[in-house]
């Protein structure tokens, strides 16, 4: 196929990103009809994650400059469907891209893509889950159990429920 990053750029590569950039538009168009269709009145609006090409890889996977901009372009157009239509904004893209620049300030090398400047790696992910998780407004607390072992009592049990508790001379269960 048609490179449409990196070095070339033709009136049909420009062509062929501003077809992209429309194809995406319409595709989200056509699910929140869907959506509608359905009754579904709760939708999360994802934007899409970045395209690594700032860091300093040792890597075969070559840095494709202007990705991560079109990247950007449908992060907005994300945006502009969640302020016409509603529903809760997830921007997975900033918040990323956010990370890398002020990690990479640091460490050159250091990015939150995987080193094949497209798939999160698992800190990537984790900041991801963090994102969506603090999106909902999800508490941070999980849960909070305390034993004392010397007593064999349950200090606290915040957000759990601690039953049948085995106490015996070197561990609980």
């Amino acid at each position: 196929g048609l490179n449409l990053y990196g070095a070339g750029q033709t009136d049909r590569v420009k062509e062929s990103r501003r077809e992209a950039v429309d194809n995406y538009r319409e595709n989200l168009a056509a699910i929140d009809g869907l959506v509608e269709k359905a009754g579904i009145k709760s939708v999360y609006r994802l934007t899409p994650t970045p395209y690594e090409d700032t860091a300093v890889l040792e890597t075969r996977a070559a840095r494709r400059s202007g990705r991560n901009a079109a990247l950007g372009k449908m992060a907005q157009i994300v945006r502009a469907r969640a302020a016409e239509k509603g529903g809760t904004l997830v921007d997975l893209y900033t918040t990323l891209n956010s990370y890398n620049r002020e990690k990479q300030a640091e460490d050159p090398s250091f990015t939150i893509v995987g080193g094949d400047r497209v798939h999160p790696a698992e800190p990537g992910h984790l900041l991801m889950a963090y994102t969506f998780l603090k999106t909902q407004g999800v508490d941070a607390l999980v849960s909070d159990v305390g034993l004392d072992y010397g007593r064999k009592e349950i200090e606290k049990s915040l957000k759990a429920t601690v039953s049948d508790v085995k106490w015996d001379r070197e561990s609980v269960e």
